[in-house]
């Protein structure tokens, strides 16, 4: 329910009497540890509960007086240290107004908006408020209060606090107002001398300690191996109609090995050049063919290396939030680049002798069937010294043959293109800061115990899907009339007629849409909704595969836009899953053992869940997944 909010008043708001007087306070260990953002906070009342603006106003500027690091600056100390300067400058205070019932958009999703209901600080203004505050009234009367505060002024307890005697200010109407504690160098008194006994630097301040630098020593392209006669040998191959609705970004995969079972970055190239005459299409680059349509030069171009450093042990990373650096873990590609590799990789060695694989491949290229059979190969190159290399079935030609003539029976420009009536577009948006990427651990024996709930025969994907369509939709607290679906990855290969082989290198994807009533869903059974899941793959069987394909022949010379959402896309109520589960990591051995970690990138859209088999040693199943922060709820999947 898209609403617009108007501002239509904005101020600074001081305190009613002096708080701060100008002091300066430093920041205490406990202040720096803390995230320097603005942590946003919205609450809804009624049109009968709601106070005027006035009253607020008047309420906050009576009770900053008593909270004056809330009403001061940022600032510097004489030695260059940031400090508090409590300069009662205020607070800025912003007025709106929506032309909407608060009653309906909270029966809606309001998280579609709530981005509108607080104030955006301005991380680059030196002067910024550090607390600041919307007031937004809605037609009925209703109010919502939104508020930002730099988390390095105060934590959730202090808020919490302050937000109770805010209130107390406005129905008091300033009279009564409590006085907090706020001697922060009272709370913060080291011993004489200091003698801290952990490692903090790295614990609590880990998020700043742990951003290690991560410095590339060498780039190079690297060719197929001229060992082995030429995989590509100059051919041009048209993209099929499946790798035109594959996304055309760059998809990243991190994987890490530990010291003792990494190779060396030679023995990882020497591999890597074998397998790639294998693989022409890794090695070739994008062209266009004599009717200016994006097609593969298998011109055996070659990939794009990195060599990389990083001074720290490759164990300290993992344990700590190795996330605040992934994206440093693997090549970026310049997708103005006509010439640019389709697949490149980074080899970072770690101080301890470990070692992270870093890839980054073109979606249009191949898919995540495809990508698995390759690293497999390629640690089986690495492993026999380019002896042993398997040979993927390469010829895209053979696997979308239309019928003649062809006959598309489904509306694909809208289900796996982006046309007029196209899912996608009734989809919201969010600042990327809101989306939290998560990451559950399923053990074995909660996989067991959810099949049992199921009672039928059922997958390990569709029992774990079922289960976190059900937690999701629960923490995002819809209303149970609305309807919620997930988009589900489903590989072709099996089900086309005639089968494509399962190591054909490609895209041969296509989607599934399970639907319920969110009411449905969360009363249902699991049985139930593995069922639904079940019976919407079905679906994708071999007559919508074919005409799918007769679709890419009829629509061979359109632009045709996949259906890829773009960072910041909120998906709520619905769900994008894809299932990583056949990927075979204990096979990614490139001679001493398997790697100790796969590092998930950032997802940067709400409502994307990915599942991938665990690297521990007890089994499992990880799954990854972007939420709005504001549906964050961890503890309850599991």
């Amino acid at each position: 329910m898209p609403v617009a909010v108007e501002i239509t008043r904005s101020e600074v708001l001081r305190p009613s009497a002096a708080g701060g007087g100008g002091k300066r306070s430093p920041l205490t260990v406990f202040d720096r540890a803390a995230t320097d953002w603005y942590i946003p906070a919205v609450f809804a009342w009624d049109g009968a509960a709601a106070p005027s603006n006035d009253e607020v106003k008047g309420g906050l500027a009576a009770v900053l007086a008593k909270y004056p690091h809330l009403a001061g600056r940022f600032d510097v100390d004489e030695r260059g240290r940031r400090c508090f300067n409590l300069n009662d400058a205020g607070v800025r205070v912003l007025e709106a107004t929506v032309a909407a019932d608060l009653a309906d958009a909270l029966a809606h999703d309001v998280a579609a908006h709530v981005n509108e209901l607080y104030p955006k600080a301005d991380m680059e203004n030196a002067d910024e408020a550090v607390f600041q505050v919307q007031l937004t009234r809605y037609a009925c009367g209703g109010l919502v209060i939104g508020t930002a505060c730099n988390h390095q002024v105060s934590d959730g307890q202090s808020m919490s606090f302050f937000y109770v005697a805010w209130a107390a200010a406005v129905r008091s109407a300033g009279a009564t107002l409590p006085t907090p504690f706020v001697d922060r160098a009272a709370i913060a008194v080291p011993r004489g001398p200091p003698a801290p006994a952990f490692d903090h630097r790295n614990i609590d301040l880990g998020s700043k300690a742990m951003a290690v630098a991560v410095e590339i020593t060498r780039s190079e392209v690297l060719r197929p191996s001229e060992t082995l006669a030429a995989g590509g040998g100059g051919k041009r191959s048209p993209l099929t109609v499946f790798d035109r609705a594959a996304m055309d970004w760059y998809i990243p995969a991190v994987f890490a090995w530990d010291g003792a079972a990494a190779p060396s970055n030679d023995e990882v190239k020497g591999g890597l050049a074998a397998v790639l005459a294998r693989y022409p299409h890794l090695a070739g680059r994008f062209d266009v063919d004599e009717r200016g349509r994006r097609c593969f030069n298998l011109n055996d171009a070659g990939v794009r290396v990195l060599e990389a450093t990083v001074a720290a042990d490759l164990a300290d990373a993992l344990a700590h939030d190795v996330a605040a650096h992934v994206n440093e873990l693997y090549p970026k590609a310049d997708m103005e680049n006509a010439d640019e590799p389709v697949f490149q990789v980074q080899l970072t060695r770690y101080a301890c002798g470990g070692l992270v694989i870093g890839t980054a491949c073109n979606h249009q290229v191949s898919d995540g069937q495809s990508m698995s059979f390759f690293y497999v190969a390629w640690a089986a190159a690495v492993r026999s010294a380019g002896a042993t290399l398997p040979t993927p079935f390469v010829d895209r030609a053979a696997i979308a043959v239309p019928r003649g003539p062809p006959a598309p029976a489904f509306d694909h420009r809208n289900i796996e293109f982006k046309g007029e009536h196209s899912w996608t577009h009734s989809y919201g948006s969010l600042p990327l800061e809101r989306i939290r990427n998560l990451a559950v651990h399923f053990p074995d024996e909660f996989v067991a115990g959810l099949k049992s709930h199921v009672g039928a025969r059922c997958s390990t994907f569709q029992c774990l899907l079922a289960h976190a369509w059900k937690k999701i939709m629960a923490a995002r607290d819809l209303s149970p009339e609305e309807y919620t679906q997930v988009r589900v990855a489903v590989n072709c290969r099996g089900r086309a007629s005639p089968a494509v082989p399962m190591d054909y290198f490609g895209n041969m994807v296509l989607w599934a849409f399970p639907r319920m009533r969110v009411r449905d869903l969360l009363s249902s059974s699991y049985a139930a909704v593995v069922g639904v899941i079940r019976d919407a793959v079905a679906r994708v069987d071999e007559p919508y595969i074919q005409s799918f394909v007769d679709f890419g022949e009829v629509a061979a010379g359109d632009e045709l836009t996949p259906t890829a959402a773009p960072p910041g896309t909120v998906f709520c109520p619905d769900l994008e899953v894809d299932s990583w589960l056949g990927f075979r990591f204990h096979d990614l051995d490139f001679g001493r053992g398997p790697p100790c970690a796969f590092l998930p990138p950032d997802l940067p859209v709400e409502g994307m869940l990915i599942f991938v088999p665990s690297c521990a040693a007890k089994g499992g199943v990880e799954m990854y997944m972007a939420l709005d922060d504001l549906h964050y709820f961890i503890s309850h999947m599991v």
